[in-house]
């Protein structure tokens, strides 16, 4: 079998050095255009980005092994190091990506006098065509190379190397230089530790520097697993094609601060969560959540809101509720409330933030069972920041004798000026169903609201909105469009107004509406027409009547979204409507007190970051 190499000589064996715990690292990639992945190792995570710019064919070549799982239980085979703890000057590489342990494959030793049995086994990861030399980078400290067969530049299939040094002098120069693909963004702690494992000769050029872990005894006469240094599981964190791009099915999570600087939360197609922030100079930043967090995420929706002037997300992952945080250096933490929280289950969507009038933050969602779960702060301080609590809403009605609500929509929620908290949203016959609580009550509690108010049946979701002087209104859209608000103000009774018909309006895709209130009690309803247009349906104090406006005819150069549009408002009036076009970037429409309507695509002037 030839040896691709990176080409060096045999040392002796050393001890081996523990690894401390590792800590959450940053893993965004140094340009919006490499892909980032990511080795699990026996020793931990090594993150690394690809040059796409400059070697495409190898980023390629290499991400096919990734997709496929070929790295998936594959070992480091080849260290050539001085065997001193820790890096040192004269360390050369670290090489794999050729070979898995399996112990019915190959002999490292064949059968002898000394070893009846031999010692087995390894089989070769399978190869896919040799790519085209792409040398362009300097084999410079913490870069990764293609390895390949010595005279043949074009060579390189499955195996890499790690530059433990600056071997630039050596590599550039040789075999039509070795072609660069990518570098150690984290996990070079990770290296290090590798590096300083002891290295063992297996039989034959291919295993003669082999690093081993200290699970293997020099009396040892076969070879497991656990002997080698093994990538366990590599994976793509971030493609730049998608990483990018928000998803347009669910709303985006909206938030401002003070200052009336807005964010916006949305899963992207792959899974992650992109976090948009607007900067004090009004420019935008883009950050996923998962690569700010090193953690690699499946969202299905997330949220934003802000409390106490901390930005934070949450997002209903596959296999946890994730709960990220961001510091005053604009650094994110993340913490796992699945597993940190007292009878947390995880979320399949609908996800709902709200702020009680005493500051605490709640996010509500429905579980894959259809049982509406609840996240919500205490007041209690622990070892991760504020402690929050899970609370099966579903099962404390059932505990009440009650019959929990099965939602068939997105939630939505409101509180009241007297702290009532309350959770709502439309079953499968449009009836609007919320779970409620208020001070002076023991516990959650439900009813059907269409049948205390004789609202109409409603389509698509239910936009509440609620005014200074305690008025109650669930607005949305029935089957057919129509813009309908079924209302209450303290003393009277619930009454309903259809808008599409009272003012000759548009009628409203039922699944795009969204509604926010400024800090005058201006009311709007917003929503994409039937061609696709957005239009705001909307009162202030001093009017009559309520006014209807096409946003998409009074502001120049807009692409409308496709999907959910989300409508938030900062306590100094300034308004954003946000929401994915149908190409996949996220657009928002804003007005401020004595302004005009502007359009914005945030994906195209967001930096990431």
């Amino acid at each position: 079998m030839p040896t691709r190499t990176a080409a060096r000589g045999a040392l002796a064996p050393t001890l081996a050095e523990t690894l401390e715990p590792r800590v959450m690292f940053d893993v965004t990639p140094s340009s919006p255009d490499y892909p980032v992945v990511e080795l699990q190792t026996n020793f931990g995570s090594i993150f690394m980005e690809m040059y796409t710019d400059t070697a495409p064919a190898t980023v390629a070549n290499f991400l096919g092994y990734v997709n496929r799982g070929d790295y998936d239980g594959s070992f480091f085979h080849r260290m050539v190091v001085d065997q001193v703890p820790g890096l040192s000057a004269n360390d050369f590489v670290l090489q794999g990506g050729g070979f898995a342990y399996d112990d019915d494959g190959d002999y490292f030793f064949t059968p002898s006098s000394v070893l009846p049995n031999g010692i087995r086994g390894y089989r070769e990861v399978p190869d896919q065509a040799p790519v085209v030399n792409e040398f362009e980078r300097s084999n410079l400290q913490w870069t990764v190379a293609m390895a390949k067969l010595g005279g043949d530049p074009d060579s390189a299939t499955n195996q890499f190397f790690f530059n433990l040094n600056d071997n630039s002098a050596n590599l550039d120069n040789q075999n039509g230089g070795f072609t660069v693909f990518a570098s150690v963004i984290e996990g070079r702690d990770v290296v290090a530790a590798i590096v300083s494992q002891p290295v063992q000769n297996l039989g034959s050029d291919l295993f003669g520097q082999v690093p081993v872990t200290d699970h293997l005894l020099p009396t040892a006469t076969d070879l497991v697993a656990e002997d080698f240094v093994s990538i366990t599981d590599a994976r793509v964190l971030y493609m730049p094609d998608t990483g990018l791009t928000p998803t347009q099915s669910v709303p985006v999570g909206a938030a401002t601060d003070s200052s009336s600087r807005a964010t916006f939360a949305a899963p992207n197609v792959d899974g992650g969560v992109l976090n948009y922030e607007q900067t004090l100079d009004g420019t935008w930043n883009v950050s996923e959540l998962g690569l700010k967090t090193d953690l690699y995420l499946t969202a299905t929706q997330s949220v934003s809101f802000n409390n106490n002037g901390q930005s934070q997300v949450l997002a209903a992952g596959s296999d946890a509720v994730w709960l990220f945080t961001q510091d005053e250096s604009g650094a994110w933490s993340r913490r796992n409330l699945t597993t940190e929280v007292t009878g947390a289950e995880l979320l399949a969507g609908s996800l709902t933030a709200f702020i009680s009038t005493d500051g605490l933050a709640y996010v509500a969602g429905v579980a894959a069972d259809g049982d509406v779960m609840l996240y919500a702060q205490t007041l209690q301080s622990g070892d991760n920041g504020v402690v929050w609590r899970a609370e099966n809403l579903s099962d404390t009605l059932r505990g009440r004798g009650l019959t929990p609500p099965v939602y068939a929509g997105e939630l939505t929620s409101y509180v009241t000026s007297w702290n009532g908290l309350n959770i709502g949203g439309l079953d499968a016959n449009g009836d609007i169903q919320t779970v409620w609580w208020a001070p002076g009550l023991p516990a959650w509690t439900t009813n059907n609201l269409s049948d205390l108010t004789g609202a109409p049946a409603l389509a698509g979701g239910l936009k509440p909105y609620l005014t200074s002087w305690g008025g109650i209104n669930l607005a949305g859209a029935d089957a057919t469009g129509d813009l309908t608000t079924t209302w209450w103000v303290p003393g009277g009774a619930w009454q309903t107004f259809n808008f599409t018909e009272s003012l000759d309006g548009p009628q409203l895709d039922p699944a795009s509406t969204t509604t926010y209130v400024t800090s005058w009690d201006g009311l709007n309803i917003v929503g994409l027409d039937a061609d696709g247009n957005l239009t705001v349906y909307w009162w202030a104090p001093g009017l009559e009547s309520w006014r209807i406006t096409d946003l998409s005819s009074i502001v120049e150069g807009d692409t409308p979204p496709a999907g959910p549009v989300t409508g938030v408002t900062s306590s100094l009036g300034r308004t954003s409507v946000a929401g994915v076009t149908a190409d996949g970037d996220l657009v928002r429409y804003t007005w401020a007190p004595g302004g005009q309507w502007t359009f914005e695509n945030i994906t195209d002037t967001a930096s990431f970051v």
